[in-house]
């Protein structure tokens, strides 16, 4: 039955502690992209990748933007 199966799936890679480590750092700058983010929660001790991090707060019911990558232009455009 469903009752005597165990948790299955991958373990999650933060704890409760790391993301209210990661919604006070959003609540105090809204406006940063994910990047910054990313760098302040690496600073605080959680390791782990920015997709975590941005799916972790997309969890939270937080926008945020990932900065797009210009193409390089060379002299003739």
């Amino acid at each position: 039955e469903a009752k005597e199966r165990k948790r299955c799936g991958r373990k999650k890679c933060t704890s409760n502690r790391d993301n209210r480590t990661l919604e006070r750092i959003v609540k105090q700058n809204p406006f940063k992209n994910v990047g910054e983010i990313h760098k302040e929660w690496t600073a605080a001790g959680v390791s782990a990748s920015r997709t975590t991090t941005h799916r972790c707060m997309k969890d939270m019911g937080f926008s945020c933007r990932i900065p797009c990558v210009k193409p390089l232009l060379n002299n003739r455009q």
